[in-house]
């Protein structure tokens, strides 16, 4: 079933990135390798790759991915939004998550797509410090999402109480983002929900490519 999910997810993939054969097939097999495995971990996810070769070389493999390989987030927006066929206005969410990973501070500011069932991080940004995030940071992420897909994709914005300030509201109402109200933490509490929201976003890609398949062997 794994090669079998490989084919259209090559398909998918290949008119979006221009990825060399094995890079794209690299790249898929993370994609599937996520949602299998349900970890993040190279070594477990090494195990994925079909054939012959040894885990060791597929590990290795996994490593130049990330050394040399830099994906285009707005590109991989737009898919996940093709992906979620989500024609009507989206209710956004825009949150921050922060944790410790040794002493360093892994701080970021996420806006994510609501669904009925679960939140799929779209665009995210790197945070260079702990605490809440700028207005100029929040500004430049939403700015992002509206030169791909325009004001008149989003039904409203829901954010917590971190995110005020007239500045931040007077670029809501510029751009006609309505923003209703303000509820206490509820998107992303910790690592944890953001690797659930990308494990739901994986497996809503592989349910869009199995449908075809599905149909065909009907």
């Amino acid at each position: 079933m794994f090669e079998r999910l490989l084919a259209p997810l090559l398909e998918t993939l290949r008119p979006h990135f221009g990825l060399s054969k094995t890079r794209l097939e690299t790249l898929a097999v993370l994609l599937v390798g996520l949602a299998n495995c349900r970890t993040v971990n190279l070594s477990h996810l090494a195990s994925q790759f079909p054939g012959d070769a040894k885990h060791e070389s597929n590990y290795r493999r996994l490593q130049r991915f990330f050394q040399f390989v830099h994906l285009d987030g707005d590109v991989a927006a737009r898919l996940i939004m093709q992906m979620l066929n989500l024609n009507r206005p989206r209710l956004l969410a825009l949150d921050r998550t922060n944790w410790k990973l040794g002493s360093r501070d892994v701080n970021i500011l996420v806006l994510a797509i609501v669904t009925r069932r679960f939140r799929v991080p779209l665009m995210w940004t790197l945070l260079d410090h702990a605490g809440n995030s700028a207005t100029a940071q929040r500004i430049e992420l939403m700015e992002r999402y509206l030169r791909l897909f325009g004001a008149t994709s989003i039904r409203a914005l829901l954010a917590d109480r971190e995110f005020v300030g007239a500045e931040w509201m007077n670029f809501l109402n510029k751009n006609n983002v309505k923003c209703p109200g303000f509820t206490g933490g509820f998107f992303i509490q910790n690592l944890c929900d953001v690797i659930k929201g990308v494990h739901a976003c994986i497996e809503c890609v592989l349910h869009f490519l199995w449908r075809p398949m599905a149909d065909c062997a009907m």
